[in-house]
């Protein structure tokens, strides 16, 4: 398993996450989960025009 695999296997749905900020105010950002986490399957391009792999 590599290191991605085995972070989504430790979160669930309900579990706050910190996600590291590219912004010079903050360095990091706290999410909460509100759906079971999942692997996209193609690349997208999200509504801030961010494309994930």
């Amino acid at each position: 398993m590599d290191e991605m695999e085995n972070t989504a296997d430790l979160i669930t749905e309900g579990d706050t996450v910190a996600v590291v900020a590219a912004d010079e105010n903050d360095d990091y950002f706290l999410l909460k989960l509100t759906r079971t986490p999942y692997t996209l399957r193609a690349e997208r391009t999200d509504d801030c025009g961010n494309t994930l792999p």
